[in-house]
């Protein structure tokens, strides 16, 4: 009780005493005199004056208790706090401000019906501690979270103590509202950290060398600076997908499963990052898990414990956007300060983006310079025509920029004196003619005395006045070139002696008209002299007559053919007066050293072939008199009842007559189990006359119910409105005695082929040893490659033929080009690349049982059109020439080469997986991995 109130209390006992024994006696002396009566009046007195002081006594301190009361009721009442009384032996609320029932949101009943777990978020032991700690008032201050009616939950600072009323003790809680003070203070420590970034994000923009090293610093700082959770770049990859190309932080494999894509039909190109980069605006997403497009991610989300996350698109300078995604484990995390902050941080990534593109601009122009084949001149008109600028790469002919800068070497003298005065006149002849650009071909000498042609285009910069000043020229170092022409001509020149030399007729013509060259089949057919023979037109009008001109027509539209044209059928007039039927084809071989398209025309002799069809049509009168004799059954069907059938089909069929037969059904003489596959090929066969049914192997009943073993064929035609089906049907079983025979046979022929191919092969290593072996692994590699995809023995034999003569073009390639230790020219390249054409034209003639001269030919060539010869797009490439491409490369790679070091097989194995789709057949690459990667196959030595 407080100090004022006891005073109260004991001032009134004292008076109310004071009073009571001072009335008594006077009244009591007063009124009695005897003095037993005194005495026993006094005791009663003593009692009364007990009795009195207590009354007295609890009427002080009952009006003393309800003063208290009413003054907590009205403190409660009228105090704009908010405060809880709790009972501390139960927790329960027993008492509460008006304040607090505002704050809260439930009605006062209601508000005291609560347990302070209701409002207080932490777990019920913990809750019990603190209010243990709260009631021996070891600490004043709490900082908890509340729960309000309407789900909110609050930040609030607790001042809590002990109060007594009513002789119980209870908690007297004051509550202040922290919530947003927290919140002020957790965004001013955000934006500090995002300052920080920005600070450090723009430093990294300065120093990074690559995109990705920028990408990579930006999410490492996002996470380490910033203080964000996760951090990744991504950008748009093959297919529309968006790929993450750096990362950093414990993401828990949530970047890896979100597989987003920018494809509009994909589920997952509504999700933040895909948003962010089709719209180009940030897509803010502060509830993570309440956002319908976050769906697919939220398992892994919430392993990674993400709350808020930000997808903040950059530009990369080619109309497309990368996407910065950002990870915070609060909700609401990203305000307008944030944002604005983050944006600044994604403009620098894509200024850093043109900085680095405009760095690697500027080393690539300096590195392709350096390692241009042009050397660079500028030259002052005067005499021996002083150096005023050289590129750097003029060290490639032994000079130093500074020695010819300085004047010691002028332009002149690095003129080979040989051309000296050639050029020179040429010169004053373009300068005169106030040229503004001229190009000469001459050469010059190195600082160690070599002689190399270069080819000089030059650009003359003149005064106001138009008087020269300076010479400007691009010096492209031609020597190579020079050579490989001059092997072109000796090349040009056994071709042309080959073809003079070819068993078929064959003629090389230009387009002017001009025979350049033409075999001595050709004339000794013909009877013609080559001299009767120099141009075209002498031979259409010696050959073609009336015809000429058409025919001449018909050749000037096949110079621009690069690829096999067949012409037709002619008959031609011969010098010794008979005609002949020539068979024309003729292919483009593209521009000669003159400038002059070239094509050549290849004829076969089709005379006696055409000798022979007249012989049959003439034998066609006598079919019904060869099917009567023939020894196969044939008979026709007509509405599936035999309508003929010849003397041979009656006694393989056991009848005595056809009498017997004609008119029965045609499924009396099969096995019922085969009569569904009769009823379709018959359907086939009467959709229309002239169809024919590939040959098929079908059992025949006879009349005695034996079987005999047949080969059938059957060819629908109509006789006037009605359409029969002729079948021939020939015992077999003779034949397959026979074809086992063969089968024999065969496989020693095949065993030839191979020891013949091998040998070819052989002869292509003879003039690449450091290649020996490549052909024959490339053939097994690429046969395992077709086991692999399921392909057949057949095509596998085939491949490792191919695989064994891919290369045969090789031999028209100058051996020391081969084996070139040192990086090749791209004349030299060019002579490579020509290889698979020469390769086809060797083996075109051998007649393989598979493509093997177009798998040589195609062996280079790419999906996306990017390979030679032809440079043939996708479904254009067949598909064994796919798999012998495949194989070269993992090959080639895998083994030593003159001018470099076997790569190995894994390197190899990235190589062509890296080109799947592009380069090389996806379903080829694979095949080629499952081999090596599952199957540890290994390329035989």
């Amino acid at each position: 009780m407080a100090r004022r109130a006891a005073l109260k209390i004991v001032g009134g006992y004292m008076l109310a005493a004071l009073l009571y024994i001072s009335l008594s006696d006077w009244l009591l002396f007063s009124l009695v005199s005897n003095p037993d009566l005194i005495d026993d009046i006094s005791m009663m007195k003593g009692w009364g004056f007990v009795l009195f002081t207590g009354l007295t006594l609890l009427f002080l301190i009952t009006r003393i208790n309800q003063n208290e009361t009413n003054r907590y009721r009205a403190l409660l009442a009228n105090h704009h706090a908010v405060i809880l009384v709790v009972n501390p032996a139960n927790g329960r609320i027993v008492d509460a401000s008006h304040a607090a029932e505002s704050y809260y949101g439930w009605p006062r009943k209601k508000l005291l019906r609560k347990h302070l777990s209701e409002i207080n978020i932490l777990p019920p032991e913990r809750l019990k501690e603190e209010m243990a700690r709260a009631k021996l008032n070891e600490i004043q201050i709490f900082h908890f979270q509340h729960r309000l009616a309407n789900g909110e939950i609050r930040d609030v600072d607790v001042n809590s103590g002990p109060i007594t009323l009513n002789e119980k003790q209870y908690l007297l809680s004051v509550i202040h509202d922290v919530t947003e003070q927290n919140r002020a203070k957790q965004q001013m420590e955000r934006l500090n950290r995002l300052y920080n970034l920005l600070y450090h994000g723009a430093h990294a923009v300065h120093v990074a060398r690559t995109p990705v090293e920028l990408y990579q610093a930006i999410c490492t700082l996002a996470v380490e600076k910033g203080g964000f959770s996760l951090a990744w770049v991504g950008l748009r990859g093959s297919n529309d997908e968006i790929r993450p190309v750096a990362r950093a932080g414990n993401d828990h494999g949530y970047i890896d499963s979100i597989h987003a894509s920018l494809d509009s039909k994909n589920a997952k190109s509504k999700g933040p990052t895909a948003t962010a980069m089709c719209s180009g605006e940030p897509y803010i997403n502060n509830d993570f898990f309440a956002a319908s497009g976050t769906k697919p991610w939220h398992e892994q989300a919430r392993l990674a414990g993400i709350a808020a996350s930000v997808s903040l698109p950059f530009r990369i300078g080619n109309g497309h956007f990368g996407s910065l995604n950002l990870y915070a484990g609060v909700k609401n995390y990203f305000g307008d300060e944030e944002i604005k902050t983050l944006q600044e941080i994604v403009d620098s990534i894509s200024y850093g983006l043109e900085h680095i593109s405009n760095f690697l601009s500027l080393e690539t122009t300096r590195d392709v310079v350096e390692n241009s084949p042009v050397v660079l001149f500028r030259w002052r008109n005067a005499p021996e025509w002083p150096v005023d600028y050289v590129s750097s790469n003029v060290s490639r002919w032994g000079y130093q920029p500074e020695e010819l800068l300085s004047g010691k070497t002028t332009f002149a003298e690095m003129t080979d004196p040989a051309d000296l005065e050639r050029v020179r006149n040429e010169v004053k002849q373009y300068t005169a003619a106030n040229a503004r650009e001229y190009r000469q071909v001459y050469r010059i000498l190195t600082a160690h005395g070599e002689s190399r042609w270069v080819e000089d285009y030059t650009q003359v910069i003149r005064d106001d006045m138009g008087k020269p000043l300076y010479y400007q020229g691009t010096l492209t170092d031609i020597t190579e070139k020079q050579e490989v022409e001059q092997d072109l001509a000796e090349s040009e020149h056994r071709f042309r002696l080959a073809i003079e030399q070819a068993p078929v007729p064959i003629m090389m013509h230009a387009e002017d008209g001009e025979v350049l060259a033409i075999s001595q089949t050709w004339l000794e057919l013909t009877g013609y002299s080559q001299a009767e023979l120099k141009t075209i037109k002498d031979w259409t009008g010696l050959a073609f007559g009336e015809r000429q001109v058409e025919v001449e027509e018909i050749i000037k539209n096949f110079y621009h053919h690069f690829k096999r044209v067949h012409i037709g059928e002619f008959e031609i007039a011969t010098r010794f007066g008979s005609r002949l039927t020539w068979d024309f084809s003729s292919v483009g071989l593209g521009k000669g050293k003159d400038g002059r398209l070239i094509a050549v025309s290849i004829a076969t002799d089709v005379t006696a072939r055409k000798a022979m069809e007249r012989v049959l049509l003439e034998t066609e009168k006598q079919q019904r008199l060869i099917l009567d004799h023939s020894p196969d059954l044939i008979f026709v069907n007509r509405g599936d009842k035999v309508h003929y059938i010849n003397p041979q089909g009656v006694r393989l069929l056991g009848a005595d007559s056809k009498t017997e037969l004609l008119g029965r059904s045609i499924y009396d003489f099969f096995d019922p189990r085969s009569h569904e596959l009769i009823v379709k090929r018959i359907a086939r066969l009467r959709s229309s006359a002239g169809l024919s049914e590939p040959p098929a192997y079908e059992d025949i009943l006879t009349l005695d119910g034996s079987i005999i073993p047949m080969q059938v064929q059957a060819t629908s035609y109509k006789v006037g409105d009605t359409l029969d089906i002729l079948v021939t049907y020939r015992d077999v079983r003779e034949q397959q005695k026979a074809e086992r025979t063969i089968a024999e046979y065969v496989a020693q022929l095949e065993n030839a082929v191979y020891k013949s191919v091998a040998t070819v092969s052989q002869m292509v290593e003879l003039r690449d040893p450091y290649t020996a072996g490549h052909e024959r692994r490339v053939g097994e590699l690429a046969a395992a490659i077709a086991r692999e995809m399921g392909l057949d023995e057949y095509t596998q034999r085939g491949l490792r033929i191919a695989g064994a003569v891919h290369d045969v073009g090789k031999i028209m390639v100058p051996a020391e080009i081969l084996a070139k230790p040192s990086k090749l020219s791209a004349a030299e390249y060019e002579l490579i690349k020509g290889h698979a054409e020469k390769g086809y034209q060797v083996l075109k003639d051998i007649d393989f049982p598979w493509p093997v001269a177009l798998i040589a030919r195609q062996h280079h060539e790419r999906l996306n059109g990017s390979g030679y010869p032809d440079g043939l797009l996708g479904d254009a490439i067949i598909p064994e020439a796919r798999i012998l491409a495949v194989a070269d490369v993992v090959e080639s790679m895998s083994s030593h080469r003159p001018y470099r070091a076997a790569i190995g097989i894994e390197l190899a194995l990235a190589e062509i997986e890296a080109g799947a789709g592009e380069h090389f057949d996806p379903k080829v690459v694979q095949a080629c991995l499952r081999l090596f990667r599952e199957q540890q196959y290994q390329i035989p030595d």
